[in-house]
């Protein structure tokens, strides 16, 4: 389940499509290899670190990266995006700001597992959570959030 050490600097993976030299990578969504699978990060994507050369899909690859160790709330999977929890642990479940992505599985509250920080603050809508204690929308984040209010006021409007 967790590693030992913490990681300061490259970290090995495998390559889930041909990637190139000093471009971020995200974990590959779904997958279930030991290393893990990268690939490029889009547009608008958390990444977890860069790539160190060009590679083939399938081939082992250096992703230079720092990682730390975090104690789970709950369960979540590979490549889950991670969010503060009571008591300085982690879990899935979005509120506030996205913090880290999750590079093993938790399986349940206490759990230990290896993470990466996010290096950057999300600034589009769709990947800022809301935390709405007085439950004013169902959305969890900013996006989804406006959307529903602007569909109210349109609907008060016609």
């Amino acid at each position: 389940m967790t590693q030992s050490v913490y990681n300061l600097g490259g970290k090995s993976f495998v390559a889930g499509e041909n990637l190139i030299a000093n471009r971020r990578v995200k974990v590959k969504s779904g997958t279930t290899t030991i290393p893990l699978e990268v690939v490029h990060a889009d547009a608008g994507e958390a990444y977890i670190g860069l790539t160190a050369s060009n590679e083939k899909e399938g081939d082992a690859i250096t992703v230079e990266m720092k990682t730390c160790l975090v104690v789970a709330a709950a369960a979540f999977s590979i490549g889950a995006t991670l969010y503060g929890d009571a008591d300085g642990k982690v879990s899935g479940t979005s509120s506030g700001a996205a913090q880290f992505i999750a590079l093993e599985e938790a399986t349940a509250d206490g759990d230990i597992v290896e993470a990466v920080r996010l290096k950057v603050a999300f600034t589009t809508a769709s990947a800022v959570s809301i935390a709405d204690a007085d439950t004013h929308t169902d959305e969890t984040t900013v996006e989804g959030a406006l959307a529903e209010l602007y569909a109210r006021i349109e609907a008060l409007e016609a």
